[in-house]
């Protein structure tokens, strides 16, 4: 199973989230039940940051799908081509929210559920 991840780059504070060990226990957690063989996920900072040190030490499959950010753009627009990318290629969707999302995000989480993909949300304590 492909598992897509996707979170915010901050805690609720403004701050870079940095707390690996939640992010460790609630993967090793949901790969235990859904027995996922890779992660997909954006390779941002933050929560995606650990993301990916989780798949290096747990010895999962790691794809990085970064926006496209160049030209004319707009970054809003980068990031919800990247989200629908990593949707397009997962057969589960974790996310890890701060409780205060860009819409990107939010948009992101409603284009998985339409696809019939389920959706994960995982507060960031």
């Amino acid at each position: 199973m492909r598992v897509g991840v996707l979170g915010n780059s901050k805690d609720r504070t403004g701050a870079e989230y940095t707390n690996y060990d939640f992010i460790d226990t609630v993967l090793t957690d949901l790969a235990s039940v859904y027995k996922f063989t890779e992660v997909v996920s954006g390779g941002g900072k933050g929560t995606e940051t650990s993301v990916a040190q989780w798949c290096v030490n747990h010895n999962c499959l790691y794809t990085k799908i970064a926006p496209a950010l160049r030209g004319s753009l707009p970054i809003e627009d980068a990031f919800m081509d990247r989200n629908r990318r990593i949707i397009d290629e997962v057969d589960l969707l974790v996310w890890f929210w701060n409780g205060t999302s860009a819409e990107f995000v939010v948009n992101a989480a409603g284009k998985a559920t339409l696809k019939g993909i389920r959706t994960i949300i995982i507060p960031l304590p």
